[in-house]
């Protein structure tokens, strides 16, 4: 094993957390699906963008637990999925 790891260097990381990403989203989003409503009155100025974010709440919810885990671990799960920062070879 670390040999692999060695052998993976600074991509180790990105290859690790990719290989258990669905585990780690599937924790995150069980946290947001605690987040119960069971009735909503929306009430609009006439400007048509309350119901859109009521709507974008839910992905924030996620982005709030992503940053979270970020600040814990230092690991940024959204930059490492989209591949910001990195070198095109």
């Amino acid at each position: 094993m670390n040999e692999a790891w060695a052998e993976a260097g600074e991509d180790a990381m990105a290859i690790l957390l990719i290989d258990d990403l669905e585990r780690l989203l599937a924790k995150a989003a069980a946290g947001v699906s605690k987040v119960k409503i069971d009735n909503i009155s929306v009430i609009d100025s006439g400007s048509g963008q309350t119901l859109p974010a009521y709507v974008a709440s839910y992905p924030a919810m996620l982005g709030s637990v992503f940053n979270a885990l970020s600040s814990v671990t230092g690991i940024d799960i959204s930059k490492i999925v989209s591949g910001a920062g990195r070198e095109v070879k």
